[in-house]
């Protein structure tokens, strides 16, 4: 960090004090006490080699086409709901950091070394209003050079309030991929899979251009 970012830190901190969204422990987003209870998630949801759609586990099963797999990093729970919330919309960008290592553990377990790391992409208008992609965020956790392969070209109103095939709908050609030679495998970075919507469309695009193999990794599964 250079000797100006440090200063503009230390300012920040006298002004707006970090407190723990979790219990307001002063002196971090994040104590040590409430990061112990994020638990990385036991179940790995994947489908089988060649087979377009996965199951999720858990009371109802559904179905996502084009995608081989999809690797939550953490159970979902209250405290992560928060946390994932600070991030996107109270713009916390700091809580990238706190979700590495559950990333890098999750990453390793499910060999996904060759895979290109690819951050699931922002409209620009919706850029331009966060100041950063939460996704990109993410993926710089599991390499220092993701690749922007997709470009989210058409503007979409917000998902959150929407049911899984209104998200479909919401979502049909808002993507599309840059021009260039393409990856034989590639990982998508997301936040969450609510009902997988998002994921689904990135990877049809995807595989429409070529590539073989297309999964996803997100912190969490279920609806936040």
């Amino acid at each position: 960090m250079g000797f100006l970012s440090k200063i503009r830190e230390g300012v920040l901190d006298f002004l707006f004090p970090k407190q723990c969204y979790g219990c307001c422990t002063p002196g971090s987003f994040v104590c040590e006490q409430c990061f112990a209870k994020l638990d990385a998630a036991v179940d790995i949801r994947t489908g089988t080699a060649g087979d377009a759609a996965i199951r999720t586990l858990g009371p109802a099963a559904f179905q996502l086409p084009f995608l081989d797999a999809v690797f939550p990093c953490l159970k979902p729970s209250p405290l992560l709901r928060t946390l994932i919330h600070a991030f996107k919309y109270e713009y916390c960008e700091e809580l990238a950091s706190v979700f590495q290592s559950f990333m890098v553990r999750r990453f390793m377990e499910g060999h996904l070394e060759n895979f290109m790391i690819v951050p699931v992409p922002l409209h620009v208008r919706r850029l331009h209003d966060r100041g950063f992609n939460q996704s990109s965020l993410l993926a710089k956790n599991l390499s220092a050079h993701p690749v922007d392969l997709l470009v989210r070209h058409r503007f979409t109103h917000s998902q959150v309030s929407l049911s899984r095939e209104e998200r479909l709908v919401n979502l049909q050609d808002a993507f599309s991929v840059r021009d260039g030679v393409m990856p034989e495998r590639v990982l998508l970075v997301d936040d969450v899979c609510t009902t997988g919507a998002t994921l689904m469309e990135c990877a049809k695009v995807l595989r429409s251009v070529g590539v073989a193999q297309v999964s996803a990794i997100v912190l969490a599964r279920g609806v936040f």
